[in-house]
Order: structure tokens, then sequence, then C-alpha cells
């Protein structure tokens, strides 16, 4: 006699595995999971916790976050690189030609794949290692997956807007929704700038996912704790943009 069970899901509660290949559902088509993840995501997880599909979910969210660059005009990527330097490294760099500025910007697509083993580890060890949630590696890279595509649709829908300001850090953030507060220059504006809007949706959902397939009736804690691995993720890069910025 064992502790394990089966959910309404069809999935076993070690791991969310399924009970077996002959009577597990197939994986849902990719396109329908796009759908899924912004309007059904309890189904899409449920579904996730059975089939943990993840490899061509993150090449395509890491294909719409270069896509997302390559729309934007060459010219307007040297003045967003030099605002990020001191002015020593800005001076050096200041005349090389503008193209070399946007290979710098298309590498977040592969980046982001990178991230995601990273990302998916370190949620691993905190939700299965160290809380003993009942799921796999490969399941926190399909939940992680799905919600990194929440960004990537988000980077294209702001690509238009970063077109017609001619400013390409441009970005729905935390920045924009307390824009009306007298917040000075520094860290604090820099944290706001980095919690883009989209990815706090996504890191939501990936809460979400997480407590789903870890067999977690309540998703609160899991959600709360992804959203404080956002602040860190955030602060971090706004420690670099505030230490280095222009």
């Amino acid at each position: 006699m064992t502790d394990s069970h089966y959910d309404e899901t069809g999935a076993h509660a070690a791991g969310g595995a399924a009970v077996g290949d002959e009577v597990a559902e197939p994986a849902l088509a990719l396109p329908k999971r796009l759908r899924m993840v912004f309007f059904q995501p309890g189904d899409l997880f449920r579904g996730l916790a059975a089939r943990p599909v993840w490899f061509v979910t993150a090449l395509l969210g890491a294909f719409m976050v270069t896509l997302s660059i390559v729309l934007i005009p060459t010219e307007l990527f040297p003045d967003a690189a030099i605002s990020q330097m001191s002015p020593e490294e800005a001076a050096v760099v200041r005349d090389l030609p503008p193209w070399l500025f946007k290979v710098q910007g298309v590498i977040a697509g592969p980046f982001l794949l990178a991230m995601l083993f990273v990302v998916s580890a370190v949620t691993y060890v905190i939700f299965v290692v160290i809380r003993g949630d009942r799921a796999t590696y490969r399941h926190h890279l399909a939940v992680l997956s799905h919600g990194t595509l929440i960004g990537a649709v988000g980077a294209l829908a702001t690509t238009p807007l970063k077109i017609a300001s001619g400013n390409v850090q441009d970005t729905l953030s935390l920045a924009d929704l307390v824009g009306f507060l007298p917040i000075p220059d520094g860290f604090f504006l820099a944290l706001l700038n980095a919690m883009d809007l989209f990815g706090i949706w996504g890191t939501l959902i990936a809460g979400f996912g997480l407590s789903i397939v870890g067999n977690r009736p309540r998703w609160g804690g899991t959600v709360a704790v992804m959203m404080v691995l956002l602040v860190v993720f955030a602060s971090i890069v706004a420690a670099f943009q505030t230490a280095f910025g222009g």
C-alpha cells in the first residue's frame, strides 16, 4: 500500500505522471495551448500534469522574443545600449555600427531558453526538494515554458510602442501604473521599470500551474514564492542598471 492516488485529471499524484502511456490523453496541440494559457490556464496545467510537454513551447517563446527585436529598426539600438553604459564605455563604443547593438538584442531569444532551465531548476529545488511537491523537473519546464509565452506575446504586442516612441526600452511596467507619483531616478524606479506587466502576469500563471502539477490544492503560497523570485530577478536587473547606466 502506498500513499499515492489519482486526481480527477487522471494524473498520478507522484509527479503528475500519466497512469500509463496506453491510457494517457494525447498532448494538446500547441495553438490550443497558446490560447489556453491566457483563457483556460487551469485546464491547460491539468493537461500538462499528465503530459508535460515543453520543448516546442520554449522554442516558440524564444522565437517570438527574437522576432520582437528583429522588427525594431536597427538605428534605435545604439542609444538604448549606450544609455546602460558608463560614460567611459559609451565613448569607446559610440562609433560602432548600429547592427552590432541589434545583434546583442537578438540574443535575448536564446538567453530566454537558457534562463528557462535555470529558473526551472530553482523552482524545482524550492517546491519539490524543499517543500515536497510531487512533480518532476520536466513538469516545471512545461509550466514555466508556457508561462513565458505570456511575456513573449507581450514583447510582440509592445513592439509598435517601441517603434513609435523611438525607444527600444519602452514597455508596459509597474512604473507606468504609478507614473503620477513623484518617483526620483534611482534603484526603486529602475525596479518598477523592470517589473513588466506581462512578466508579472506570466509569473502569476506559472505559480498557479506549479501548484496544479505539484498536487497542491491551494495555489496562493506557490504564487507568492514565484512573485518573490520575480522581485529578486528584477532587483538584480535594476541594480545593474542603476550602477552602470548612463
